[in-house]
């Protein structure tokens, strides 16, 4: 009973007593240890006399031992494959939901920026060139000099209107300075848009002069700024806002800063603003590997923080 008691009397008094009244006068317990060396539990092997079993007997114990962890062993691996699995189904499902939601909002924004530009052709250009063909029509029906001199004055005047037009919103659409020069002085030149059309100031700092390689990201990362500026001059109520552009590690960084109204973050899913809107933003450089961070509070103003990787730049 010695060894009984030893190898027992981790279990405490009530266990051993069960044991003895169960007749068990003999242990040998045998660990139960997986191939990398993690142990998984114990066999045990009870006798009612006291003995000391034989080397056959402990080399079969081993034997059955390893089988036994063999077995538990690939059991807790097809459970932790089949929880990776179902973790793997369930962020398919979610990505596949976030990418519907963001088609949506991306057909939304299309749209609404086709019926800007349809706005902008039908109420500017196409009434210019309107009263362009109207003067053209009066030069040619009279014959007096000074009428048609009139005319043609009052001609040059309106195509020079309407090419300034078309030049602006050329510019709006997709400004030259952005795939000649890249994304910092495209920002430079937005500040001074966003001044001349909306009065709006805006200090561009760059602190560095990496810049995203791709044009698709260059476009992304204009838009989504250009987005965030129109957004100070709609719902801010200040004049002036910040744009700075870092590198941090292994990524590009532009902050986009405002002292302005503030609002509450845990709207941003609902498309609070119009062209992109902050929810397509967030999700679209997620997609990109970047993120977008986003702090503000009521009269204490915003601050929107895209970054992207230098490995997607």
């Amino acid at each position: 009973m010695e060894d009984v008691e030893r190898s027992l009397i981790f279990l405490g008094t009530p266990a051993l007593d069960i044991q003895r009244r169960a007749g068990v006068r003999a242990v040998q317990s045998t660990p139960l240890v997986s191939r990398s060396g993690r142990p998984l539990g114990m066999f045990s092997t009870h006798y009612t006399t006291p003995q000391r079993p034989e080397d056959r007997v402990l080399r079969l114990l081993d034997l059955l031992a390893r089988q036994a962890a063999d077995i538990i062993e690939r059991g807790q691996h097809a459970e932790a494959l089949r929880q990776s699995h179902a973790t793997l189904e369930l962020r398919v499902r979610e990505r596949t939901a976030e990418l519907r939601r963001l088609t949506s909002e991306l057909t939304v924004a299309e749209q609404r920026e086709r019926q800007h530009l349809a706005q902008v052709l039908h109420d500017g250009l196409q009434q210019l060139l309107v009263a362009a063909q109207f003067h053209t029509t009066l030069l040619e029906r009279h014959g007096d000099r000074a009428a048609a001199a009139e005319h043609t004055g009052k001609l040059h005047e309106l195509l020079a209107e309407a090419l300034t037009a078309s030049r602006s919103l050329t510019a709006e659409l997709s400004p030259p300075v952005l795939q000649a020069e890249g994304l910092l002085p495209a920002l430079d030149w937005l500040a001074h848009w966003m001044q001349e059309t909306h009065g709006l100031t805006v200090a561009v700092q760059a602190q560095t002069t990496q810049q995203p390689e791709t044009d698709a990201l260059k476009v992304f990362l204009f838009q989504s700024v250009r987005e965030l500026l129109f957004n100070v001059v709609k719902h801010a109520g200040v004049r002036d806002a910040n744009v700075t552009v870092t590198r941090t590690d292994a990524h590009i960084q532009i902050l986009v800063t405002d002292r302005g109204q503030g609002f509450d973050p845990a709207h941003v899913h609902t498309g609070m603003t119009g062209g992109m809107g902050l929810g397509s933003i967030r999700q679209r450089l997620e997609f990109l590997g970047g993120s977008f961070d986003i702090w503000s509070a009521p009269k204490q103003g915003s601050r929107f923080t895209l970054t992207v990787p230098l490995s997607q730049a």
